[in-house]
């Protein structure tokens, strides 16, 4: 566990926005260990703000939520966040090796979220970034994980590359048609009503890219059915 304190503190230094509730660059705040009874969860998180938790207050990020959710039933939880602001797809697959596949003997399930900063920061088409996302999930299970699973992505104005909706709708179609068949599980948050409206100030904050708490929740929630359900 050393080591792996040792590697989130170097990654965290890339960190480009603070993270409400989780200082990126303190490997105590992303590195969430939670006690519990037995059927344990042992759960790496992968991805961008949307996972370290930009916008929540409280540590109320949305892997946190989840666990909390887990213990409550006399669950116990181990979980590791490696969500950091601005991360793209490209990021995340070239650095896996180091901070998350070395993982996988110990920890059964990888959870990943991002398509947003890739499309947003790229001109890269819609079927480029999804063939990126695809990989690197594809990638996650050949690396040992027991379960991988899939976040579709949330509304968002903040980006001025045109049509995110269009995409975003386009993403999630192509996510679940696809995705099960390749033994992806997918948790379909982009779906959900209340994350499909950015100006929505109950649950987005105010940059209309990152949920509040209330928001958080909502993915939390999804995410635990989808947890439960494959386990």
């Amino acid at each position: 566990m050393k080591t792996a304190r040792q590697i989130l503190m170097v990654i965290g230094l890339f960190a480009a926005l603070g993270v409400a509730g989780a200082d990126p660059a303190n490997p105590d705040a992303r590195l969430q260990n939670k006690a519990g009874g037995t059927m344990a969860y042992t759960i790496v998180f992968d991805g961008n703000s949307w996972v370290a938790g930009s916008g929540s207050t409280s540590g109320s990020n949305f892997p946190a939520q989840v666990a909390a959710r887990l213990q409550k039933e006399g669950r116990k939880v181990d979980l590791l966040n490696f969500g950091i602001p601005g991360q793209t797809i490209d990021q995340m697959m070239a650095g896996v090796a180091a901070k998350v596949d070395i993982h996988h003997d110990k920890y059964q399930y990888l959870v990943g979220l991002e398509l947003v900063n890739q499309w947003g920061r790229s001109s890269q088409s819609r079927e480029e970034i999804y063939a990126k996302y695809k990989q690197y999930f594809l990638d996650r299970k050949k690396a040992g994980f027991r379960k991988v699973i899939a976040l579709t992505p949330i509304a968002q104005s903040y980006y001025n590359r045109a049509d995110w909706e269009k995409d975003r709708q386009w993403f999630i179609k192509q996510m679940l048609a696809e995705f099960p068949r390749l033994g992806i599980q997918v948790a379909n948050v982009g779906a959900d009503p209340k994350l499909s409206d950015p100006q929505n100030k109950t649950y987005f904050t105010r940059d209309q890219i990152h949920p509040t708490n209330a928001g958080y929740e909502v993915i939390a929630g999804i995410v635990y059915k989808t947890l439960t359900a494959s386990k």
